[in-house]
């Protein structure tokens, strides 16, 4: 990545820029879903019934894994500076597959909250990998 113009500090300023941009339109799908019939329900550590998830967290889910996901690709350009992105993007894949089937079928019960996760998933993955691209360089 080094030869291609991305630093570390770009591309942590790309990370929190597609990060933060993805959680805003995470809290509008959010509150979109929840118009359509949504209920997102978690349950919470030590809890006995479940809770509905906080507005906040779509934010918060959005903006720290795209901080990890560009900690995770300045260590790629350490390990292998020609390939980087390329390795970078294929683990975005893999982790958007692990996701896919993951949390948002296990934590909603109803059609509606299953899609807008969904749909917040893809947002929060390409949020990142838009963010470090275009704003990634140093």
């Amino acid at each position: 990545m080094s030869g291609t113009g991305f630093g570390p500090g770009g591309i942590m300023k790309g990370a929190a820029i597609g990060g933060a941009a993805a959680g805003v339109l995470n809290v509008i799908l959010y509150v979109a879903g929840g118009a359509a019939g949504a209920e997102y329900m978690m349950m919470p550590p030590g809890a006995t019934d479940f809770a509905p998830i906080p507005i906040a967290m779509p934010f918060i889910l959005s903006l720290v894994p795209a901080l990890l996901g560009g900690g995770v690709l300045i260590g790629l350009t350490k390990v292998v500076p020609d390939k980087a992105w390329k390795v970078f993007l294929g683990l975005c894949a893999v982790a958007y597959l692990v996701m896919l089937a993951g949390p948002p079928l296990q934590m909603a019960e109803d059609t509606a909250a299953i899609v807008f996760l969904e749909l917040m998933h893809v947002v929060a993955v390409a949020g990142a990998i838009v963010g470090i691209h275009k704003f990634g360089r140093s």
